[in-house]
């Protein structure tokens, strides 16, 4: 076999254990069982990169002073938000079946931990959480960000993953919903950019992607 055969399998080989590792991205991911009920426990886990900055000062701000991008999550009767979660104040509701694991403060990574099974029979006004990332300085220091979500009622296992390009200079992002779909739940994919810092204006924002 040629050296640029070797080579071009090598790499094929590569490429499938890493994809194997992180899994496919994807825009739609299935939140159930193969019987089609809800998933018991899943966390959503919310990676960015910072942007490097060019010279010495410019890697200092980095270190010092990086982006602190916030994952938030919304509650929604219908189109009509009723509550949500984020990691400096408000980080539990629907009796702790959400919660916000806390403030990453830049370092890469937020997670938000959904008892999916527990609000399908105890909360079933709820129809869809909208997930999103705040971030009052913009977000031109992000370089992307992935969305990862894990089946954790055993163990940990990857469900999938969505991918966005986030960076420009608006202050939040939706980046998709998670949907009931009769006995279980998935995530659809729903981009949209604009100018919130709040609850409100986020929920705003993300009203106009709520089932579509």
């Amino acid at each position: 076999m040629a050296r640029a055969e070797r080579l071009e399998k090598m790499q094929e080989a590569i490429l499938r254990d890493v994809k194997t590792y992180l899994g496919e991205i994807v825009s739609e991911i299935n939140l159930s069982k193969a019987d089609g009920t809800s998933l018991t426990n899943v966390e959503v886990r919310l990676e960015f990169e910072q942007k490097k900055t060019k010279g010495f000062l410019g890697g200092l701000k980095d270190k010092y002073q990086p982006a602190d991008p916030d994952l938030m999550l919304i509650a929604f009767k219908g189109s009509s938000p009723v509550d949500y979660v984020e990691p400096k104040d408000h980080r539990s509701i629907l009796d702790g079946a959400v919660n916000h694991r806390g403030d990453a403060r830049g370092k890469g990574q937020e997670t938000v931990s959904l008892q999916l099974a527990n609000i399908h029979q105890n909360d079933s006004d709820i129809t869809s959480f909208a997930l999103g990332v705040i971030c009052g300085t913009g977000f031109d220091k992000i370089a992307g960000a992935v969305v990862r979500f894990f089946d954790v009622t055993l163990g940990e296992s990857l469900l999938g993953n969505s991918r966005f390009d986030i960076t420009g200079q608006h202050t939040a992002s939706v980046l998709g919903f998670i949907e009931r779909t009769g006995h279980g739940w998935k995530f659809r994919e729903a981009y949209k950019t604009g100018y919130a810092t709040d609850f409100t204006k986020f929920a705003d924002l993300a009203r106009t992607k709520v089932g579509r």
